[in-house]
């Protein structure tokens, strides 16, 4: 979860609004990067450093069954 800087929850549009800032700054500081980073990309980053079994992983990432 990321929170405010004084607690609490963003909104879906405080989140975008706030990952959009570094992003931004990011394109103009590294032009080099072909590939803007979402959120998503942390999370799947996350679960791929996750030490544990699959189904662990499973669990972790929030999937419900095996097949997803």
């Amino acid at each position: 979860m990321i929170n405010k800087n004084k607690g609490g929850k963003f909104s879906q549009e405080g989140l975008r609004s706030a990952w959009k800032r570094p992003m931004l700054k990011m394109e103009q500081e590294y032009v080099s990067i072909e590939r803007i980073f979402t959120v998503h990309d942390i999370k799947a980053k996350r679960i791929s450093d996750f030490d544990r079994t699959l189904a662990e992983e499973q669990q972790y990432s929030g999937h419900m069954t095996m097949a997803k």
